[in-house]
């Protein structure tokens, strides 16, 4: 029975000690989030890993870099991580270098991102702060295609003498082919544009799926037809989901209408200009002042004539479906001279025309000149704002050599030389590098060009095993040996566990805490199962004593009667 009892004391004395300090057993949170860091941090890029603009737009994003230490940030560099040592194009970040402890900073495009660009971009956004620490950030740019609209050529007014026909005894016809190109979709000729006809009588013919208008008219058919062709592309099969929040369309088919007059007569007569302005047709003009004309037409046969207008032989404006068009021109500040404007007037077949000379008086230009333009003439231009884009920085150059071999002029080697006497470095190993930049805007001004030429530490043969920082084989590096052409810097993203890091891209230089497990007996499973064991303990010797003390009873009551029947 003693040794029972002694088995059952141990069975409940292990959990009870092991569960001595009940406090803690009270904390149920399954980690730890005290760690102590060190106290430099690399920056911190504010951005979102998807980044999306609409096909045929230029991206533009805003973004912020922060860092906690207030370091300034020396560097800010986008790359493709499928081919570190190419160019990021189209894509660019600006500014290339900036000041904690806010940077704002843009993620954009050099180009408008036509059709070839739609898809996911993949590219990293690295930055590096004064204390040489680095953050980099993967992101992925996805360019959405939307439905664009089919453009068809405007359809000029047609005309069919019946009168020569019967004359000939040959079957007069009419035939026009619509232009169209559809950029998804192809041209008329691909047979995946729909097209449609209506006239605003009694239908005359149809149109074929090529977009063919192909009749043979009668003298019964003898009017004046207005003529409306649609024209509906297929759309996209499968949209991007974010087409509607980004592209303002859901990718749906798209139609495009066009109108034209078809003129049926048996007479064969041109129209007429019947009056128009100005009324001189020579006549001297400012030329920064707009110029008004405007002409008015007559056909015999009711056809809306086609006014075509031009400055200088140069088309500049149609006009359809009227009897009175109009037209206003700017020749522009810093234009003179004699120059001449046109109209000219057709039903399809027969033409007349008006021209104007006009003697141009120079007006000097305050800004540079807006270009000449039609319709509603100049106005004020906006100011310019430049948006620069820099490429990789060249391979190192000794400054000697470059100025033996005429790279660079006296005044640049002597420049060059006293930035790197201010670090310290010697002739032999002064170099100097440049790399191209360029406007994205063009707004041909410098005033805020970035530094496109700058002094560098020069060795004969720069590698990835050379302990400098610097720029070869296509690209350059963004710490010492590591980025650009060699292998990837050790980040705070990158899921290994390196530069003094606690544990995987956590603790040491990284800002974010490492899940620190906690104690065998904090785990919450390990705590259920001690206090399991303990009530089954306290069941199993609480059933022990009862019957221990049950059998004690028995067994004084045996010895009692024991004692009394031997008495």
């Amino acid at each position: 029975m003693k040794k029972e009892l002694v088995i059952t004391l141990l069975l409940i004395s292990i959990p009870l000690a092991l569960a001595i300090d009940l406090s803690p057993l009270l904390d149920l949170s399954p980690f730890d989030a005290s760690v102590k860091l060190q106290t430099s941090f690399p920056p911190e890029i504010n951005i979102s890993s998807e980044v999306f603009v609409c096909e045929d737009n230029f991206l533009s994003k805003i973004f912020q870099i922060t860092d906690r230490e207030n370091d300034y940030i020396t560097e800010i560099r986008l790359t493709n991580p499928l081919n570190p040592r190419g160019s990021s194009h189209p894509f660019f970040v600006s500014p290339q270098a900036g000041q904690a402890p806010i940077n704002d900073a843009e993620l954009y495009s050099s180009i408008s991102l036509a059709e070839e660009y739609v898809g996911v971009h993949k590219r990293t956004i690295s930055a590096l702060d004064a204390s040489s620490s680095l953050a980099a950030k993967d992101i992925d740019i996805t360019v959405i295609e939307k439905n664009d609209a089919s453009q068809v050529s405007q359809i000029p007014v047609q005309t069919v003498y019946l009168y020569g026909c019967q004359l000939s005894k040959n079957p007069c016809f009419f035939y026009y082919k619509v232009q169209a190109v559809d950029e998804e979709d192809g041209n008329q000729d691909s047979e995946n544009l729909t097209f449609k006809i209506s006239f605003n009588t009694a239908p005359l013919f149809n149109i074929s799926k090529k977009g063919v208008m192909d009749y043979v008219p009668e003298l019964s058919d003898v009017g004046n037809y207005l003529i409306t062709i649609n024209t509906t592309d297929r759309g996209i099969p499968s949209p991007h989901p974010r087409i509607q929040e980004f592209c303002r369309q859901n990718g749906a088919p798209i139609t495009n209408s066009t109108k034209f007059q078809l003129t049926i007569s048996n007479q064969s007569t041109p129209p007429n200009i019947t009056s128009y302005y100005p009324n001189s047709s020579k006549f001297s003009h400012p030329g920064d002042k707009s110029i008004y004309f405007n002409v008015s037409e007559y056909d015999a046969e009711g056809t809306l004539p086609d006014t075509y207008w031009y400055i200088d032989n140069s088309l500049k404006e149609l006009d359809t479906l009227n009897l009175t068009d109009e037209f206003t021109y700017t020749f522009g500040c810093g234009v003179s001279g004699e120059h001449t404007a046109k109209v000219i007037t057709t039903d399809g077949i027969f033409n007349v025309s008006v021209q104007w000379n006009i003697t141009i008086n120079l007006v000097a230009c305050s800004a540079p000149p807006p270009s000449s333009s039609g319709g509603g003439g100049g106005g004020a231009r906006k100011p310019c704002v430049e948006k620069w884009a820099c490429e990789s920085w060249k391979n190192c150059q000794n400054v000697e050599q470059a100025f033996i071999l005429q790279l660079i002029d006296k005044e640049l080697q002597e420049e060059t030389r006293n930035k790197c006497r201010i670090n310290n470095w010697t002739d032999e190993i002064c170099g100097i590098q440049p790399r191209n930049c360029f406007d994205v805007n063009k707004c041909n001004t410098v005033l805020n060009r970035p530094v496109q030429i700058q002094e560098c530490y020069f060795t004969t043969n720069p590698n990835c095993t050379d302990k400098i920082k610097n720029c070869h084989d296509g690209s350059c590096e963004l710490l010492v040996d590591c980025g650009g052409p060699c292998e990837p810097c050790p980040t705070c993203t990158d899921g290994i566990q390196n530069q003094g890091e606690a544990d995987i891209d956590c603790g040491g230089p990284c800002p974010t805490a490492c899940a620190v497990e906690r104690p065998f007996l904090k785990k919450t499973t390990i705590l259920y199962l001690v206090v399991a064991i303990i009530l089954i303990a306290i069941a199993i010797i609480t059933r022990k004593l009862i019957i221990l003390i049950k059998k004690n009873r028995e067994l004084k009551e045996k010895t009692s009667r024991g004692k009394f029947s031997l008495s």
